[in-house]
């Protein structure tokens, strides 16, 4: 039986992603890629502690959504650190990368995220890639070269947004 739930959002994920990259690329065409950053992330804070907050005041007995700052030294320091280096410098880079180079051909270089999240799971946290998976990530890398090395693709974001 197919859970429809997971179909749902594997075609619904990749559209909202794709819509946001273009419009995005629209919209903050003459905006530093810093200023637009600062702007996307603190809108996400604002609007995650302000589900948190709500989830407090209406559903405490929901530790996972309810907002909470009891939490020991050692996740603010994970909380940081995700967001200072796992979040930020990736959040930038990618929008200075669709001024730099177009929305389309970051969002195909973006694709390597997944590969380097495996490559890193198996280096940092001994986990064993399976066969499928690597296959999967060996398609993802020539997939990119292609479309990369493609010359009808290398005409720069002004042509390719514009």
């Amino acid at each position: 039986v197919t859970d429809m739930t997971g179909v749902w959002m594997a075609l619904v994920t990749p559209t909202v992603y794709s819509v946001y990259i273009i419009v995005g690329a629209k919209l903050q065409r003459d905006v530093p890629a810093l200023v637009s950053s600062a702007a996307i992330m603190g809108s996400a804070a604002a609007l995650a502690f302000g589900l948190g907050a709500l989830a407090a005041l209406f559903a405490p007995e929901s530790s996972v959504l309810a907002l909470r700052f009891d939490l020991p030294a050692q996740a603010w320091l994970a909380l940081f650190a995700f967001g200072a280096i796992c979040t930020a410098p990736p959040v930038l880079t990618f929008l200075e990368s669709v001024k730099l180079i177009g929305a389309s051909q970051t969002s195909i270089l973006s694709t390597l995220e997944l590969v380097a999240t495996a490559f890193f799971g198996a280096l940092f946290f001994g986990e064993t890639p399976q066969p499928l998976q690597i296959a999967g990530g060996l398609l993802v890398i020539a997939a990119v070269v292609i479309l990369t090395l493609n010359p009808a693709r290398r005409r720069g974001p002004g042509v390719e947004e514009g």
